[in-house]
């Protein structure tokens, strides 16, 4: 198993019902994607920092999903707010 988490800082003044909107599109960009396990959606008490956490079956799907393309569109509804992406090998899940 194989998780990724997308750290997005929301821009300064962006509310949590726009951060809301946007996790909702997130939500929808995830569905189908071969491979995927789980998605996990937050955002943090004070709306500076949002968290897209996806478990998939391997590493090898994740950079599947995971485009260039797909990059970049995450960037472009966050309107480029900084986002960076982290990789996990997943010994276990409960």
């Amino acid at each position: 198993m194989h998780t990724v988490i997308w750290t997005i800082r929301p821009n300064e003044g962006t509310s949590r019902k726009d951060i809301a909107e946007e996790l909702e599109v997130s939500k929808r960009d995830y569905a189908g994607g071969a491979g995927l396990q789980r998605v996990v959606l937050g955002v943090s008490s004070d709306n500076k920092c949002v968290i897209e956490i996806s478990l998939w079956e391997n590493k090898a799907a994740a950079d599947a999903f995971f485009t260039r393309a797909w990059e970049t569109a995450l960037s472009r509804r966050w309107q480029a707010a900084p986002v960076a992406r982290e990789e996990w090998d997943t010994l276990t899940v409960i």
